[in-house]
């Protein structure tokens, strides 16, 4: 009797931390990609129109600049990030950069598309 009973209480104490260890990763997971999501937007929202500019003067020497380069979080979204667990941060990073570089990318090729019209009058 006394040892269905420890039995019991071991089981018991087994699936609750089979429970709380399973709520915490998901915890995590959400919280990555809520960070990913908050990142996304916020790129949108930073990335300026002067990338077309640079594009149409630069033309392919910006394209491969943008390609080779990194976009970096400016200063005061990152002390935003201060309160957030780690794993939002990380989240938050990712989506950020990986927008930030699409969006950078896409408005240098539109810039540098000019480079492309001009060569094809050109020769035309």
């Amino acid at each position: 009797m006394i040892r269905n009973r420890f039995f019991l209480v071991g089981l018991l104490v087994l699936v609750t931390f089979i429970a709380i260890g399973g709520y915490s990763l998901v915890a995590q997971a959400s919280s990555y990609d809520d960070g990913f999501q908050a990142g996304k937007i916020d790129a949108k929202d930073d990335i300026s129109m002067v990338n077309v500019l640079w594009g149409a003067l630069w033309g392919p020497v910006n394209l491969a600049y943008v390609f080779l380069t990194q976009p970096t979080i400016p200063a005061e979204r990152m002390v935003f990030l201060d309160s957030k667990n780690d794993d939002y941060k990380r989240g938050y990073m990712a989506g950020y950069k990986e927008t930030q570089q699409q969006q950078r990318l896409m408005y240098s090729a539109t810039g540098a598309s000019i480079w492309v019209l001009l060569g094809f009058f050109a020769i035309f």
